[in-house]
C-alpha cells in the first residue's frame, strides 16, 4: 500500500492533497456469532463508522474510524496507509464494545493495526518512461470502496495500450492518453470520497445527531428504491466513466440520450449466444476492437467490412453481426428504428458509433481508427 512513497522517491512527483486527521482501524477477529457470509454490517457512529465484514475463512474483519481519543500509540511519520502502530487487546475490545451495536462476544484478535487516512493525487501519471497506476498515482480513503475498481480501471486502461504499442499495432502518441483519460477520474472518485469521509467522520453537532437519529433510516428507506440502488451500483462499481473528451475516442454530436461515445458499452443478453457468450460484455471479452453491426445488416456488407479493416490494420478487429432479432441488444443501444456500428476499445469503452450505410461515417470511423491503430503499410519503426 506505500506504493505512492516509492513512486514519489523515483520520480520526483507531488502528491497534492491533504492528510486527515481521524484515524482508522483494521481487526481480523473471532466473533460468537453468524452474520452470514453476505452481510456485512456498516454502523454510523458519534466517532464516524465502524463495519464488520465476515470473511471467507469464518473470521470477521472489523474496520473503521477511532475516536481522537482512543489510541495514544506513536503517530504515522510518512504518507502511508500500511499500519503503523499495534494495538492492545484492551483497546480493541473496549472499540468493539463501544461502537459496534452487534451482539456478539470477541472471542479472539488474530491482528489489529492502526492506520492513517489520505486524500491525494499526482501531478502527473506519466514521467519519461514511467508509468502510475493505482495507489502510485493516487490515494484517499475508504468511503465508498473505490480504491480497488479504481486501481484496476487503470491497469486496464494502460495494459491495452501498452500491449497494442509493443505488439506493433498501435502508434506510441496512444500512450498520451492514459493520463488524459483516468487521471480525471481519479480526480473525480477523490472529490467524492472526500465528501462521503467529512460527512461520516465530522464532529459538528449537528452532523453527529444526523449519523445517529437520521441518516442510517433515510438510507436504509431509501436504498429500497430500485433507482437508488441502481444509481448507488453504478457509482460503486464506476460504471458512469466515460472518456467522451479523450483524443482515443471519435468526437461525432453526441446530443441525444446515450449510449455515446465515450461511454462504457452497455450491457445487454444475446437472444442467441455466440458460443460460450450469452451477454455483449462476454462478447467483446477479448483485448482487441470489436465492431458490433446491430440492426437490419446485410451478411455480405458485414462480410466486406471485415474484410476491409483485416487489410487496413495490423491489430484484430472483431466483427459481430447483431441483427433485428436481437431484440434487447436494439433497445438498449437504441437501434430499434435504424442500423448502427458499434465500435468498441479493449477495455470494453464505445470508441464510435456510426451508421454503417453511410460511407461518410465509416471514413470518419476510419480516419480514427487511423490515429490510434498502425495500418498494415506502416512500418514498425514509424511508431
Amino acid at each position: 500500500m506505500a506504493a505512492f512513497l516509492e513512486s514519489q522517491f523515483l520520480t520526483g512527483q507531488e502528491f497534492g492533497g491533504e492528510t486527515y486527521t481521524q484515524k482508522g482501524l483494521l481487526a481480523d477477529v473471532d466473533l460468537a456469532v453468524n452474520l452470514g457470509m453476505q452481510k456485512m454490517r456498516l454502523n454510523l457512529t458519534r466517532g464516524g463508522f465502524v463495519g464488520v465484514l465476515p470473511l471467507a475463512s469464518g473470521r470477521y474483519r472489523l474496520f473503521g474510524v477511532v475516536p481522537p481519543d482512543f489510541h495514544r500509540g506513536p503517530e504515522a511519520d510518512n504518507l502511508s496507509h500500511d499500519a503503523y502502530a499495534s494495538l492492545d487487546d484492551s483497546d480493541l475490545r473496549h472499540w468493539f464494545e463501544s461502537y459496534f451495536s452487534v451482539d456478539a462476544k470477541l472471542q479472539k484478535i488474530v491482528w489489529a493495526a492502526m492506520f492513517r487516512f489520505h486524500s491525494r493525487i499526482s501531478r502527473s501519471f506519466r514521467i519519461g518512461h514511467s508509468f502510475l497506476v493505482g495507489d502510485a498515482a493516487h490515494i484517499h480513503n475508504p468511503a465508498g470502496g473505490q480504491g480497488l475498481n479504481l486501481a484496476v480501471g487503470d491497469a486496464v486502461n494502460l495494459g491495452w495500450k501498452l500491449a497494442q504499442v509493443i505488439n506493433g499495432e498501435a502508434p506510441a502518441s496512444l500512450l498520451e492518453t492514459y493520463e488524459n483519460e483516468r487521471r480525471p477520474v481519479a480526480a473525480a472518485v477523490l472529490a467524492r470520497t472526500d465528501i462521503g469521509f467529512k460527512l461520516e467522520t465530522s464532529t459538528s453537532p449537528v452532523a453527529l445527531w444526523m449519523r445517529t437519529h437520521v441518516a442510517t433510516r433515510a438510507i436504509g428507506l431509501a436504498c429500497r428504491l430500485p433507482p437508488v440502488r441502481k444509481l448507488f451500483f453504478d457509482m460503486f462499481s464506476q460504471l458512469w466513466i466515460a472518456y467522451r473528451t479523450s483524443t482515443a475516442i471519435d468526437h461525432p454530436d453526441s446530443s441525444g440520450r446515450g449510449p455515446h461515445a465515450g461511454d462504457r458499452a452497455p450491457y445487454a443478453t444475446l437472444s442467441n449466444p455466440r458460443g460460450s457468450a450469452r451477454d455483449v460484455m462476454a462478447l467483446t471479452h477479448s483485448p482487441n476492437y470489436h465492431i458490433l453491426l446491430i440492426g437490419t445488416i446485410d451478411p455480405f456488407q458485414a462480410a466486406q467490412l471485415r474484410n476491409l479493416l483485416a487489410a487496413r490494420y495490423t491489430a484484430d478487429i472483431n466483427t459481430h453481426l447483431l441483427t433485428g432479432n436481437e431484440t434487447e441488444v436494439c433497445r438498449v443501444y437504441r437501434a430499434t428504428k435504424s442500423t448502427k456500428l458499434v465500435l468498441v476499445r479493449p477495455d470494453g469503452h464505445i470508441a464510435a458509433i456510426a451508421n454503417p450505410f453511410s460511407w461518410e461515417t465509416i471514413t470518419r470511423v476510419l480516419g480514427h481508427l487511423d490515429k490510434v491503430l498502425l495500418r498494415a503499410d506502416q512500418h514498425r519503426d514509424e511508431r
